[in-house]
């Protein structure tokens, strides 16, 4: 807001060119810095927009009117874990002025679960390797051996000192892979599919097909560490 403040008073061309951490768009704070923004009644929908010079915003996120001939297709696209978890932060602050949810995107949001996608709970299972997203011991990694009663996931550290399992809530853990693990697809798109992980970053996972000799994309928590090859031979009789 500081920066599109300042952009009358910078000579052209004088802009700075640091770029702005993303984050939603927020009306009492582009009124702090006395930027000009109109709330209005959205003439395609039920709720109320932000307009902003050209701009306009709903629940943080700009509306933009682009061709179709120029959108990737959906299932091609693989958010990075960072992009969902701003998105669901929009599901927590959806409410306007007047307390009122937008219909637009209230519903779309509210489909969209505590982890930051719309996907399935993660099931941990024995073997498994994981990574200590929340609390006092985050990054730490280490093995599934089983489960409690209570549905807490028990852990046994990597680090040498740590020599006894630990109990974390699913919530807290994720699953990680490193680089020449071969995986098996549990979940989504490319189930059932099989291969070798070639990077691994921020929750997703790029694996080379033993089927198609293609790189496909996966979230880790839909993966599995599998010996199976996939061959993808159609069974007669």
């Amino acid at each position: 807001y500081n920066a599109l403040a300042n952009k009358e008073r910078v000579p052209f061309g004088k802009q700075p060119k640091i770029k702005p951490a993303q984050r939603a768009f927020s009306y009492q704070e582009a009124k702090e810095y006395g930027l000009v923004v109109e709330r209005r009644r959205d003439p395609m929908g039920d709720g109320y927009i932000y307009v902003m010079g050209t701009q306009r915003f709903v629940d943080g996120y700009a509306l933009r009117v682009v061709s179709l001939k120029g959108l990737v297709p959906l299932e091609d696209v693989m958010p990075p874990v960072d992009e969902l978890q701003r998105f669901n932060q929009a599901k927590q602050s959806a409410q306007d002025d007047d307390g009122t949810i937008d219909a637009q995107f209230g519903a779309l949001m509210q489909g969209v679960d505590d982890k930051g996608d719309s996907g399935p709970t993660v099931v941990f299972e024995r073997g498994d390797k994981v990574e200590v997203v929340e609390g006092d011991l985050k990054e730490l990694t280490g093995r599934v051996t089983g489960r409690t009663e209570e549905g807490k996931v028990i852990v046994m550290p990597d680090m040498q000192d740590l020599d006894e399992a630990l109990t974390f809530d699913p919530s807290q853990l994720t699953k990680f892979f490193n680089p020449g693990d071969h995986v098996k697809c549990t979940n989504g798109k490319h189930i059932g599919n099989t291969g070798m992980v070639v990077k691994a970053e921020s929750g997703v996972c790029v694996v080379f097909s033993d089927m198609t000799q293609k790189e496909f994309r996966a979230f880790a928590r839909d993966l599995a560490e599998s010996a199976e090859v996939a061959t993808g031979a159609d069974k007669i009789g």
